[in-house]
């Protein structure tokens, strides 16, 4: 009887591994843009920019949640993760447009300075796919590398480390070597390349 590839599950973990240090890249990544992007748009102070964190948090927790009621349903593959990983690198561009095109969108005129509500509205409509995707593919990787019992009882910590890494690779990148050089949208379908490949 065949007894399988013993390296299968190495090169497994390797492979999510790298795909969840891509995550955490392209999310600080997609992060600094939009913020950036909300506060040129909406000529923002710093309680915008607050606001527009919290928003980012709030629903990056709500993500979250939303997994847990998905994994009442049944289990979360491998390949689901995967898609789910593409899937928020194809949300990048399209969160950086709705970002900046938000304002024409509502109808505010150039120049005229925005109001609380406008501004919320534009923050929760450029961030919430992105940061609700993100946070529901956080939870699952959790939940297939414990499922896999390719990292035990450490799989919560492994997937932040391996998100925090690739998080620390954005900012660098970023500081260092692309922002005030690249466009903005061409940070972002760099980000989506990366979260894709």
């Amino acid at each position: 009887m065949a007894t399988g590839d013993p390296a299968r599950p190495r090169r497994t973990l390797l492979k999510l591994r790298i795909a969840l240090f891509a995550g955490g890249f392209t999310a600080l990544a997609v992060q600094t843009l939009l913020l950036r992007e909300l506060m040129v748009a909406w000529r923002g102070n710093e309680m915008s920019f607050g606001l527009a964190l919290s928003v980012w948090l709030a629903l990056t927790g709500a993500g979250g949640l939303a997994y847990g009621t998905r994994a009442r349903r049944g289990r979360f593959s491998l390949a689901s993760l995967s898609r789910s990983l593409v899937a928020l690198g194809a949300l990048a561009p399209v969160a950086l447009l709705t970002a900046r095109f938000a304002r024409s969108v509502i109808g505010l005129p150039a120049g005229e300075l925005a109001g609380l509500p406008p501004f919320l509205l534009a923050a929760v409509a450029s961030l919430a796919p992105f940061t609700l995707l993100s946070g529901f593919v956080f939870a699952a990787a959790v939940s297939v590398l414990a499922e896999e019992k390719l990292a035990g009882s450490a799989a919560t910590g492994d997937v932040y480390v391996l998100e925090a890494a690739g998080a620390v690779a954005a900012g660098a990148d970023l500081s260092f070597l692309l922002l005030g050089r690249w466009d903005p949208i061409r940070i972002a379908f760099l980000a989506m390349s990366v979260n894709c490949a």
